[in-house]
């Protein structure tokens, strides 16, 4: 695969058949007829083949005209990569827009009289549009009222001083090189603008175009495959801290090309059409110049993003009953069932539940259509998408479907997450029943709502019944649970077990039993010892979760917490984030400062600074689903905490739960 991949990638420009051989080269018998056919295609790449420039791909197939194949069919790019920051805060409000253009160069970098009129074109196209579609638009380049081009200083800080959905960018481009640097717009003072930048936003943008191959933009000695390798490491960078849709140049573009690329590509955003339809536009806008700026930009993304109207924005446009009628493949269905699921699990502001799970009802009719089956992980990933939507139902339905069709090594996994499913959908069946009684009762502060619970909880049949229901359902799976043989070093049996008593403490809790809770607490903890003493000897580097777990059995027991277990857990969180933070990796650590706080029984001296760092991380991770299970293991401990606590650390418990559960997405 190395050695296609570096003969597709030194095919240059030039060649007049380069589109035909690149098709030889690449495209498999097997995908002929589709690629003649398709009208849209959206390529998975990986950081080797995303090089390639398949925007000049073309089949030999006879036809009645001569237009390339990325100018017949909407394509688009989409990375393939495991590193993604969890979600941040987006500007869903306001539709506001930067424009860079030409900043400001060391002085061996010649001047790009294309990059500022593209950018100057750019943004006096998206002004004429303020109002409707756009709130604000600010441009940062030479003019009338500033002669000189902006510098670093400048251009960095209307970066990260503003809320912008769209970052255009043009100007010179700096290849990353051994000493660290990720290359990016060259700046002045030996500065870039490149994804380091863009990630230290505190609101990442929806699309970054960005266009660093203006001709005279790179060094002459920088060849053609150095210049798109720039392009897909730039763009792979951006997606995997959060950016949805990025536009790059991969080769030296034609100046006048590259403008009416650009305003073709705005104009269509401004109309409303979709990413990959105002891709489209501004590709044969390029293509009626000679050349090949046309295939230069490499477009990556969501297919469906808009651009809407400042009086929508927050919310996409609504689902098409067509929009899965083109998923032709198993690898297709496979793509929009993780995509739904990190929709539901992460954008829940943007994507409410409910019409999240009828796309997936219309993307499982598809999959009946289509006459497939539930193997090569298919099963999973639709009971995956159930469950990020909250319907356990249709996900435990899922399962069980795949465990009567599939006899392999998934199946244990089946198994556990079944079981873990039963566990869950059962006990929320109680709480639900404990949360009708309070509604049902005059109103109480959070200080007497816990005794109301257990007053109701003793004189209800219906929650007699449904906590009866929970035991037996909780038995039953955690007996299953500990016949299965261990998964490995990550010892997921007794993760899951644990996590099972933890379900039947919440309903002991409801039912108002205390010992029985205790108990179950008790085991709760011990099965959290064993997987963390099993990670331990085994040396599996990530002890953070089993380690928390212990924390909060212990604290929830009110007995002492090791301090270096503290200092274990959190050095296990360092760890992990030392690969890309993530939402946990951020809570995390707040999480740690709070139970010790409990700990040391001084919650009402730490209370502002956990509050703090708790608002922090709700600025930019705002709309993710974890922050139900954030509020649900704070309210674990804390509740408990409570009972036996002084008037002061009563009052922090309840401040700090009552900010948490304002950051948990409403289930619409």
């Amino acid at each position: 695969m190395q050695n296609l991949v570096k003969e597709a990638s030194s095919v240059t420009t030039g060649d007049s058949d380069i589109g035909r051989t690149l098709y030889k080269l690449l495209v498999p018998i097997e995908l002929e007829g589709f690629l003649a056919s398709a009208d849209q295609t959206q390529l998975v790449l990986d950081a080797h083949t995303a090089a390639i420039p398949w925007e000049m791909l073309d089949d030999e197939a006879p036809r009645q005209h001569d237009d390339p194949w990325a100018i017949r069919s909407k394509l688009l790019r989409k990375f393939k990569t495991g590193r993604f920051r969890d979600r941040v805060s987006d500007a869903t409000s306001r539709a506001a827009v930067l424009v860079v253009g030409e900043p400001d160069c060391p002085p061996e970098y010649p001047p790009l009289p294309g990059a500022h009129a593209e950018a100057k074109a750019v943004a006096e196209l998206l002004t004429a549009a303020k109002g409707e579609i756009v709130d604000s638009v600010r441009a940062v380049m030479a003019g009338e009222q500033h002669p000189t081009r902006p510098n670093a200083r400048t251009v960095l800080g209307a970066l990260l001083n503003g809320e912008w959905t769209i970052v255009h960018v043009a100007g010179h481009g700096a290849l990353a090189d051994g000493a660290g640097n990720l290359g990016g717009v060259v700046l002045s003072d030996g500065t870039f603008l490149g994804p380091s930048e863009v990630g230290a936003m505190r609101v990442v943008p929806h699309l970054v175009f960005l266009n660093c191959c203006h001709l005279g933009a790179f060094q002459s000695d920088a060849v053609l495959s150095d210049r798109a390798n720039f392009a897909s490491g730039v763009a792979r960078r951006l997606i995997e801290i959060g950016v949805r849709c990025v536009v790059v140049a991969g080769w030296a573009v034609d100046d006048q090309a590259a403008r009416a690329f650009a305003e073709a590509f705005y104009r269509a955003l401004l109309s409303r059409q979709k990413f990959v339809d105002a891709v489209q536009q501004a590709r044969k806008a390029a293509f009626a110049f000679t050349g090949y700026t046309w295939a230069a930009y490499q477009c990556y993304g969501d297919p469906d993003w808009r651009l809407a109207p400042v009086s929508d924005q927050g919310a996409p446009a609504p689902a098409s009953p067509d929009e899965f009628k083109q998923i032709a493949t198993v690898p297709g269905l496979k793509l929009a069932l993780r995509t739904l699921a990190v929709q539901s699990t992460y954008q829940r502001e943007m994507r409410p539940a409910q019409a999240q799970h009828a796309r997936l009802h219309r993307l499982e009719q598809r999959w009946r259509d289509m006459g497939w089956t539930v193997e090569n992980d298919v099963g999973e990933l639709f009971a995956e998408a159930y469950e990020a939507v909250g319907d356990l139902d249709a996900a435990i339905g899922w399962y069980e479907t795949v465990l009567e069709r599939d006899t392999t090594d998934v199946s244990l996994k089946a198994l556990m997450a079944r079981s873990n499913l039963r566990i869950r959908r059962a006990s929320e069946r109680v709480e639900r029943e404990v949360l009708r009684l309070v509604d049902a009762a005059p109103r109480r502060t959070t200080a007497t709502a816990g005794r109301a619970k257990n007053r109701r909880g003793s004189s209800s049949a219906a929650l007699r019944k449904m906590t009866e229901a929970a035991r037996r359902v909780i038995a039953t799976e955690a007996k299953r649970l500990r016949s299965l043989p261990m998964l490995g070093t990550a010892f997921d049996r007794e993760m899951f077990v644990g996590a099972a008593m933890k379900q039947l403490a919440l309903v002991e809790n409801a039912a108002g039993r205390r010992s029985a809770e205790r108990e179950a607490i008790r085991q709760m903890k011990r099965c959290y010892l064993r997987a963390l003493e099993g990670r331990r000897k085994s040396g599996f580097p990530d002890i953070y979760h089993p380690a928390v777990d212990v924390i909060v059995a212990q604290l929830a027991l009110g007995e002492s917490v090791d301090r270096a277990l503290f200092d274990e857990a959190r050095q296990s969180l360092r760890a992990k984030e030392s690969d890309g933070p993530t939402f946990w990796s951020v809570v995390g650590q707040t999480e740690l400062t709070l139970f010790k706080a409990i700990d040391r029984k001084h919650l009402s001296i730490e209370k502002r600074r956990i509050l703090t760092s708790y608002d922090d991380v709700a600025k930019r991770m705002r709309g993710s689903v974890h922050w139900h299970m954030v509020y649900d293991t704070a309210s674990f401990v804390l509740s408990r905490y409570r009972r036996q606590a002084r008037r002061a650390e009563s009052k922090a418990c309840d401040e700090i739960l009552d900010y948490l559960r304002k950051q948990v997405p409403v289930t619409q």
